[in-house]
């Protein structure tokens, strides 16, 4: 009797480790998937950068303030005007790097950094916010005119 009942709890332990396992496993898969479809959406356009350029937008993947001027961006065509490159620094070290060292260039403390930042290598410049960086676009795009 003593055996029968060993057995019966190693199977229950068995059976609840493997219900364990496909668990965690599914939600794995549920979780990759709803981050990847919180940064697509079906009504906007992929922007158009240049790698390289003088002018940097650095962004968060999560920011909104990002998020309004990149629709900013798409609704006024301005990648189709002006060359940038844009960087996300919230996953990507080398970008946050790269963020600091502009950021040094204009010297603005790490303690004070924030995105969306803008910094022009052309010009030495370097804002941050959502109205200053349109209006430093939409005067870009003035001179290019």
């Amino acid at each position: 009797m003593k055996k029968i009942g060993f057995w019966i709890i190693i199977a229950i332990i068995i059976l609840a480790v493997i219900a364990g396992i496909i668990f965690y496993s599914t939600k794995n898969q549920t979780d990759s998937g709803s981050s990847s479809s919180q940064t697509e959406t079906s009504d906007t356009r992929t922007i158009q950068t240049t790698e390289g350029a003088d002018t940097v937008l650095f962004y968060g993947y999560s920011c909104p303030h990002c998020k309004l001027v990149e629709e900013y961006i798409i609704k006024n065509d301005i990648d189709t005007k002006v060359q940038f490159d844009m960087k996300e620094v919230y996953k990507n070290t080398k970008n946050a790097s790269d963020l600091e060292a502009a950021a040094a260039i204009c010297n603005i403390p790490t303690s004070e950094l924030g995105v969306p930042f803008l910094y022009d290598g052309a010009t030495k410049t370097c804002l941050t916010g959502e109205t200053e960086i349109k209006d430093f676009l939409n005067q870009k795009v003035k001179n290019q005119n």
